[in-house]
């Protein structure tokens, strides 16, 4: 029997291949900012304070120039009057001395004798106290903003690829018989 052998090498391809390159060359873009703060310039006057102490400093004796010469104008007319009605009634007890049958030590022991004083408890007047708040006074001056953009830069430089294609080794097809003694041999 004869036997037909067929053995076959397919072709092969060599690729070489590059691949591209693309180089950036970058320049960043800058922003140059300015700023000026806002300023706010206040000014407050003082208040106007006003305290009266008056009617308080005289409710205990302190008073002043002023009040102080009238109230001893009206004691000076008050003694005045009150010497003479006490002028008077020494007088009338004198001119009555025989009928009320007291001695002339008893009528001048009572004319020393003092009344006695009252003690009264009373408030104080508080002080008048006025305030006059004064109305601030303010200027704004706004702030400044400022700004410079410049722009960045792209440079790119392309470097293309390459694809070369070669035969690394061609197709082959080997045909032979075998049979006993004699063989046949064929090469495509």
């Amino acid at each position: 029997m004869m036997v037909l052998n067929i053995r076959q090498q397919n072709a092969k391809i060599s690729l070489d291949i590059k691949p591209p390159q693309i180089q950036l060359d970058t320049e960043p873009a800058e922003l140059d900012i300015q700023t000026e703060a806002a300023k706010v310039d206040i000014q407050s006057p003082e208040g106007i304070l006003k305290i009266d102490w008056t009617a308080f400093r005289a409710s205990y004796g302190l008073k002043t120039r002023t009040q102080m010469m009238r109230e001893y104008a009206e004691k000076g007319k008050q003694a005045i009057a009150d010497f003479t009605v006490k002028t008077v009634e020494d007088g009338n007890r004198l001119g009555n001395f025989a009928k009320s049958g007291a001695t002339i030590s008893q009528l001048a022991a009572q004319s020393t004798i003092e009344p006695q004083k009252d003690v009264t408890w009373n408030w104080l007047p508080p002080p008048d106290i006025e305030y006059t708040a004064q109305p601030v006074d303010y200027d704004v001056i706004p702030g400044r903003l400022s700004f410079n953009p410049q722009r960045g830069d792209l440079d790119n430089q392309l470097d293309w690829g390459k694809v070369n294609v070669g035969i690394a080794q061609y197709q082959n097809i080997k045909f032979w018989t075998t049979e006993g003694k004699y063989a046949a041999n064929i090469q495509i």
